[in-house]
């Protein structure tokens, strides 16, 4: 999970930080958290970024350009999920909302509301969404819950549907897919697979998929981190956090 705090006020981003490594440190899951003490400098970092933030906590008043200037820039852009507005000004409170933005908290922060609003965007990015791709036969989409993996073949690669079609899609890197589906249930276990987890019933050196008999082989590179993700997964589902 990629966290990122944008507020002028230090001691907020300390607060936020602490709060935000607390709650991963409890449930013991991994975290990357990024600050930015302006506007400008998050919308510098938009210019050259390559990574997606899963969670945003922004301030609605800073000097210079504004929380609410920030969110308008982000709208249309797939560089950030979802975002969240801290305040002191609750008054700022109708121009916060928009497209990605799930809440808005006056401050001062407690952890408790901090907590719920972890596990509410964890819930929200982890449930089925739909997703378009190129195919030789133009733009097409599909749920994600309607997939079971994606392989790369050497001139191009497909989707493996739940129901038995195979979808060939048009050159796009296997690290393009893993970007795309990185806040879903999805698993990279080989150079040509990236798998849906809903599906798996067993990984070990294979995978098991519980809609075919087909076993696929976790690549020695990709071993460890696929079965650390793959036991996050199950553990989530065990809490009750995914559906």
């Amino acid at each position: 999970m990629r966290v990122a705090v944008c507020d002028d006020d230090r001691e907020c981003i300390l607060q936020i930080r602490q709060f935000t490594e607390m709650f991963y440190r409890n449930v013991g899951e991994t975290l990357e958290f990024m600050e930015f003490s302006s506007g400008e400098e998050i919308i510098s970092w938009m210019e050259s970024a390559k990574d997606t933030i899963e969670l945003l906590i922004l301030d609605v008043e800073m000097d210079g350009i504004s929380g609410i200037d920030v969110k308008n820039e982000l709208m249309h852009e797939d560089l950030v999920k979802r975002i969240v507005f801290f305040t002191s000004h609750g008054e700022a409170m109708p121009m916060a909302f928009g497209l990605k933005v799930m809440n808005f908290y006056e401050k001062p922060l407690l952890y408790e509301a901090f907590e719920k609003l972890i596990f509410l965007v964890q819930s929200e990015l982890q449930e089925n969404q739909y997703i378009s791709f190129a195919t030789s036969e133009g733009l097409k989409g599909i749920n994600t819950e309607e997939i079971i993996y994606i392989q790369s073949h050497k001139d191009y690669s497909e989707i493996q549907c739940k129901n038995g079609e195979r979808i060939p899609l048009i050159i796009v890197s296997m690290k393009a897919w893993e970007d795309k589906l990185r806040c879903l249930s999805f698993v990279r276990v080989h150079k040509s697979y990236i798998i849906n987890m809903a599906y798996i019933t067993r990984m070990k050196e294979k995978v098991e998929l519980n809609h075919s008999l087909e076993k696929i082989t976790v690549g020695r590179t990709y071993r460890e981190t696929a079965r650390k993700n793959y036991e996050e997964y199950v553990r989530n589902k065990i809490r009750g956090r995914i559906r």
